[in-house]
């Protein structure tokens, strides 16, 4: 918390279980969420989802960064497929907190509200992917006489 009133929030809340996060969310109204996937032994996707699909969800597009320890694939795919908005393995530093943050201010992804899902785009506009080595190489030849 402190790291983040250092970087300038006016207003930081901090809740350790899903139902007291999701109270202070619908009472605050804050402008972005950090949660941690473990809250006091609860799921935080839930919450993620809670936020993301309920009806009395005050702003459901908020953006939602995940903090984590647990790196296993499953469980990133589960928490991407809530709708969160940004990643932050632990242990991170203050310059990776501020680089994802920057990156949800200057590049926001379109949102998307679908029967089965409701999050940021999934998909990273393509000027943001750095792209790979090729694959497969192309070689073109002609005959000429």
């Amino acid at each position: 918390m402190l790291t983040l009133r250092i970087l300038g929030f006016g207003h930081v809340y901090a809740e350790a279980s899903v139902e007291k996060g999701w109270n202070t969310y619908c009472t605050q109204q804050p402008d972005i969420i950090l949660v941690d996937c473990r809250m006091d032994n609860q799921d935080g996707i839930e919450f993620i989802r809670r936020v993301r699909k309920e009806p009395g969800s005050p702003n459901p597009s908020v953006p939602i960064v995940v903090m984590t320890g647990f790196t296993n694939k499953q469980r990133l795919f589960n928490a991407r497929d809530a709708g969160i908005t940004e990643f932050l393995i632990k242990p991170f530093t203050v310059q990776t907190l501020v680089e994802r943050l920057t990156y949800i201010i200057e590049k926001p992804r379109d949102f998307v509200l679908a029967p089965k899902y409701t999050g940021p785009d999934r998909r990273r506009r393509r000027e943001d992917v750095v792209e790979e080595k090729k694959k497969r190489v192309v070689i073109s030849w002609c005959c000429c006489n």
